[in-house]
């Protein structure tokens, strides 16, 4: 799960770490998030 902080760009991995959010993540991060859906 992803937690994602009001006002920033910072988002939590599941892994604790953090990566800052980029227009061109936002497909790879939506493919992974639709994966991560289906096996849950």
């Amino acid at each position: 799960q992803e937690l994602a902080m009001p006002g920033k760009d910072w988002r939590y991995d599941s892994h604790g770490g953090r990566s800052r959010l980029q227009a061109t993540e936002m497909m790879p991060v939506a493919k992974a998030w639709a994966m991560s859906s289906m096996l849950l």
